[in-house]
């Protein structure tokens, strides 16, 4: 086993242990140290305490593929297995994977994966993009042929959880000096065979939420994704084997799709949607989510130039309920969506202030509307917004920190007419199987996803706080007039048949501060940004 270790004291003692648990117990450890400043290594040998299956080589700091290079050569074993040194094994993970081995006869062996949060909880999954977990019936082991492209990428590329034969890696090595390199090491690997073999248990045991975790640098290092995209899809073109091409565009989307999880920053997430864009466009590709229910989908509309959403609050004066509610958008992670704030009936001061806090707000703009009423502030709002759907809210909704996110997703996913909160559509009160590649953490999968068909008549005690509707149900000049159309009858009656999906939220998902002035999203023709 290889086991590079760079300043990771907090968790390379436990990683250890583990490895000493196994049940198979013919194997060694190269432990490299690559320059960690942080006493790992003495944290590392401490936990090693003479046990004779482990050495510790020390070399400069080089990064992962540097040090799991510097390995290779070292290593006597038949058999290769790589360790990230903050995560941990399963004491059956050695003894199950070699016998995958020995008894397929393959050249390697994945399984599944344990996410472990430092609260104590853990996520399983399948470690295979699209497919619950389970994966497989029993214990295994299965093989999964190879015959397509897209059979391969379908697969986690990662280096860990997974034992390799010594001779099929052959003199296969890491890029150096970048991100993300289980990639181009992965595909370079499937190109020597057909099949891998699989067993549905969960025996690695990663770590979720590590500062300093490669796979959640929020930093420009996201921007290496786009050097190994190349260099995946020279590897794939170097091979009769079919599907390449559709592989390439499913493998681009999805990994577009987990280099947005890891970044907030505002700034840095457009920067990257653009090169996104610009990259797919140089590859004649485009973003295709539906081959994995688990990529988000509203972030193919920041890929394709438009904002998923627009917030639309008719605001009168600069108060302490505005605050509450500029605070709580200003939280939100990612921020893939705009700020309208419409003035109505505002001072000078209060213009000059308002001008000022949004200055301070990503994507915030002030409108003067030139209108007494909110309904007119709200259809002015509605006609400048840029994103695909709009949000109406009051100076004084409090939003929680990723809510907009979910709820963008959930609309853009199931094309909805109408979202309604649980309580109002009858739903129950829970969520799909959690996604680790998820940061709003609120997805539903395919076969859980609360979905609910309108039907019979509606109440007019539907609460509309936090629901979200379809823009092109409704003329936005005409909410001018209509002051009543913000009531569930009419918006029933916008609908007008039970052809429009409903997707059920918590109903704790927004706070509001006043059910008399509901927020609602409405779909509307996206605008360039």
């Amino acid at each position: 086993m290889i086991l590079p270790v760079y300043n990771v004291a907090p968790y390379v003692g436990a990683c250890i242990e583990s490895l000493k648990a196994q049940t198979f117990t013919d194997f060694e450890v190269i432990i490299v140290d690559d320059g960690s400043t942080d006493g790992s290594d003495a944290v590392a040998w401490s936990a090693v305490a003479n046990d004779l299956r482990f050495r510790l080589l020390s070399r400069p700091n080089g990064g992962l593929s540097a040090a799991r290079n510097h390995a290779l050569p070292h290593a006597r074993g038949t058999f290769i297995s790589f360790v990230d040194s903050d995560d941990r094994l399963s004491p059956h993970y050695l003894a199950t994977l070699y016998d995958a081995l020995v008894s397929t006869g393959a050249d390697w062996c994945a399984c599944a994966v344990r996410f472990c949060d430092a609260d104590g909880t853990h996520v399983d999954h399948s470690a295979i993009h699209g497919v619950p977990f389970p994966a497989a019936e029993g214990a295994g082991p299965v093989v999964y042929q190879f015959d397509d492209w897209r059979d391969v990428i379908r697969h986690f590329p990662s280096a860990w959880n997974k034992l390799y034969r010594r001779e099929f890696i052959g003199d296969i090595r890491y890029i150096e000096g970048t991100y993300y390199e289980d990639h181009p090491f992965f595909n370079a690997l499937a190109t020597q065979t057909d099949r891998m073999a699989y067993v549905p248990q969960p025996l690695y045991w990663q770590t979720q939420g590590r500062p300093g975790q490669i796979t959640r640098v929020g930093s420009t290092r996201v921007f290496e994704q786009f050097r190994i995209l190349d260099e995946m899809k020279a590897i794939m073109e170097a091979t009769s084997r079919p599907g390449k091409a559709e592989a390439f565009e499913q493998i681009t989307t999805r990994l577009l799709f987990e280099r947005s999880t890891a970044v907030g920053d505002t700034d840095l997430r457009t920067d990257l949607a653009l090169r996104g864009q610009r990259y797919l466009a140089e590859n004649g590709i485009a973003y295709r989510p539906e081959w994995d229910p688990f990529i988000g989908r509203a972030w193919g509309h920041m890929v394709n130039g438009h904002l998923p959403l627009s917030v639309v609050l008719p605001v009168e004066e600069v108060d302490d309920a505005l605050a509450a509610t500029l605070s709580c958008l200003k939280l939100q992670w990612g921020s893939d969506f705009e700020t309208v704030l419409v003035r109505t009936r505002s001072s000078e001061a209060s213009r000059v202030k308002l001008l000022e806090i949004a200055a301070k707000l990503p994507r915030c703009t002030v409108l003067a509307a030139g209108l007494e009423s909110r309904e007119g502030a709200i259809a002015h709002g509605i006609n400048c917004a840029r994103g695909a759907y709009v949000m109406l809210l009051n100076p004084g909704d409090v939003v929680p920190h990723y809510s907009l996110g979910n709820r963008s997703e959930r609309v853009v996913r199931a094309g909805a007419g109408i979202g309604l909160p649980i309580a109002a559509a009858g739903l129950p009160d829970q969520h799909g199987p959690r996604n680790p590649y998820d940061p709003l953490g609120k997805l539903e999968s395919p076969d859980e996803r609360i979905r609910h068909l309108c039907s019979g008549e509606v109440s007019t005690e539907w609460p509309l706080a936090d629901t979200l509707f379809q823009k092109q149900l409704f003329d936005p000049r005409a909410l001018a007039t209509l002051p009543a159309l913000l009531t569930a009858t009419r918006l029933w009656e916008a609908v007008g048949d039970s052809s429009h999906v409903i997707v059920g939220f918590d109903s704790a998902d927004v706070s509001m501060e006043s059910a008399a002035k509901p927020s609602v999203f409405l779909p509307q023709e996206p605008k360039p940004w």
